[in-house]
């Protein structure tokens, strides 16, 4: 048992020190500047507009008093950050393995005291840790201007869980990229299918209930009830959609999310996150180089 415990903080000890060493890679990097530059601009910038157009005299309608609280201000944001932080995901992590090669240093890091899936699991870390030191900055920075400009801040729960589910969200694309780059020849293989995998969840996806809406003779309206449970249903099984219908639960409007269970959101959401790592892990641990 001893022998075990040791192994295993061999292991965990190895994966954090290869972590590190890929958080800084990624962060002191040019593209990590750039990355930064523009999530911090969309996700800053629309608070602050979505804080205005909520605090817009003109909006006095029953539904605008309901939804004008700055938990669901913050729950809008999630419209912007759920189309950068997976580009960020893709462009931060994409090379990580093939940097290695192309550098000579992966012989030299297989042959360090732990084993590949250890390796792995620190690519990953390292990628995450990059890509959520710029989600905490911008939502910490998003979450004051929210408080500033419409008078009360997001409740700390939410103002946490919003970040959290953020950076799980980043974690679902980060290791789906890492797992295509094992098998990439090519560093644009590996960044196109993270984004192949952006395109489908952003956007095709969109496409689907409409499309079986019309298959169904249903009126394509988001607000009957048969329609939006088909929709958030679909969402389950799309990361961005898990997301949003986590934030839509956290924020109080949960009748976005009719048909899915707030237990099956946190599920899905934690499935999308960890089955992409562990399909890297096992990819990369039975890959030849």
């Amino acid at each position: 048992m001893a022998g075990e415990m040791a192994g295993l903080s061999r292991e965990f000890k190895g994966a954090l020190r290869v972590a590190r060493r890929e958080m800084a890679r990624s962060l002191l990097s040019i593209r990590s500047a750039v990355i930064f530059f523009l999530l911090f601009l969309l996700v800053v910038g629309g608070s602050y507009g979505i804080a205005e157009i909520y605090n817009a005299a003109n909006l006095q309608t029953i539904n605008a008093q309901v939804y004008r609280t700055p938990d669901t201000v913050l729950f809008l944001v999630s419209s912007y950050t759920a189309l950068m932080v997976p580009i960020a995901a893709v462009v931060l992590s994409f090379d990580s393995l093939a940097f290695e090669r192309s550098k000579g240093t992966m012989a030299l890091m297989l042959v360090k005291p732990f084993q590949r899936e250890s390796l792995a699991l620190g690519k990953f870390l390292g990628a995450l840790g990059a890509v959520s030191v710029h989600i905490v900055i911008s939502s910490v920075v998003a979450i004051a201007v929210i408080a500033y400009f419409t008078g009360s801040s997001p409740s700390l729960f939410n103002s946490v869980f919003f970040i959290v589910m953020t950076i799980l969200l980043a974690g679902s694309y980060i290791g789906i990229t890492m797992a295509a780059s094992v098998k990439a020849k090519q560093h644009g293989d590996a960044v196109m299918a993270g984004i192949a995998a952006w395109l489908v969840f952003t956007i095709f996806w969109l496409l689907l209930p409409m499309g079986v809406a019309f298959a169904m003779g249903w009126v394509y309206d988001v607000n009957d009830p048969t329609f939006l449970t088909f929709s958030n249903r679909a969402d389950a099984f799309n990361p961005n959609g898990v997301y949003n219908l986590c934030l839509a639960t956290s924020s109080g409007n949960g009748f976005l999310t009719l048909g899915v269970a707030p237990v099956f959101q946190a599920l899905s959401a934690l499935l999308w996150f960890f089955i992409p790592l562990v399909l890297f892990i096992i990819a990369f641990g039975r890959s030849e180089g």
